[in-house]
């Protein structure tokens, strides 16, 4: 009975003694922290400069979202690039026109005019003159004392209708694009590589204007594309030009002809 009572006691202190023991590591835990120990805190899984990420509910809408603003990006550009394509064309028109175009001579009105002080005035033109030859003439008309009198009319090729497919990005995907137009009966597909149509690809070549209209309804009826154009393209400067003299007396026209027979070129009035 007596050994009974003693184990009695032993686990009865046992039960509190444990209590007392886990409190006083609670406590020496909460000294070590407030003296300076180091706490073992979990880090934050996701930094904070990612806090404001929003997670994609729906991936299929996001992709559609995507692609009709990607569409819309493309679309701006094309239209910006064919506006910059209309606006080189009207200023090459312009040029040529402004080229071509040359100032009609004042007919002086007779009633007004001494025919016995006022010196008759000629003008000729010399050309088409190679652009090689230049140098030359010029220095025979610097001789002749002419150079004043003389301005440089530029000769330009034809103009010409194409029908193309509007540029593409680069010329390796145009170059890609000539290919698929060969193979399906498009044999003159070609790549422009220099002007306002760069990276675009040519399928045919025209002077005049109704066969190109015809060929585009074609080509358009056949590929069912809605990139497909015609234009016109104004004619570039050759390798040639023309040399006009304006306002010449007797002796400037006698030493004009003698320089066109020193450089072999022909002497035209200007009425021609």
């Amino acid at each position: 009975m007596r050994n009974f009572a003693i184990i009695l006691c032993l686990i009865c202190a046992g039960i509190y003694g444990w209590d007392a023991f886990e409190k006083w590591l609670d406590m020496s835990d909460e000294a070590s922290l407030s003296s300076g120990g180091v706490s073992h805190k979990q880090p934050e899984v996701f930094p904070s400069a990612m806090k404001n990420i929003v997670p994609i509910h729906d991936v299929n809408q996001y992709i559609a979202r995507e692609k009709a603003l990607s569409e819309q990006k493309f679309q701006r550009q094309e239209q910006l690039r064919q506006a910059l394509l209309e606006q080189q064309q009207k200023q090459q028109e312009q040029e040529k026109a402004a080229r071509s175009s040359v100032p009609p001579i004042p007919i002086p009105n007779q009633e007004n005019v001494d025919l016995r002080t006022e010196p008759q005035s000629f003008c000729f033109k010399v050309g088409p003159v190679s652009t090689a030859k230049l140098p030359s003439i010029n220095r025979s008309i610097e001789r002749a004392g002419l150079l004043e009198a003389v301005r440089v009319e530029s000769i330009l090729s034809a103009d010409s209708f194409v029908v193309f497919i509007i540029p593409t990005s680069t010329q390796k995907g145009a170059q890609a694009l000539a290919q698929q137009m060969k193979k399906k009966g498009f044999q003159n597909a070609s790549v422009i590589t220099k002007g306002p149509l760069l990276n675009a690809v040519q399928l045919g070549e025209f002077s005049n204007e109704e066969q190109a209209q015809f060929f585009f309804e074609q080509a358009k009826a056949r590929l069912n594309m809605s990139d497909l154009r015609v234009t016109r393209m104004i004619g570039q400067p050759t390798e040639q030009v023309n040399l006009i003299f304006s306002s010449l007396t007797d002796s400037q026209v006698q030493a004009l002809r003698r320089v066109c027979s020193e450089n072999r070129q022909t002497l035209q009035s200007c009425e021609f």
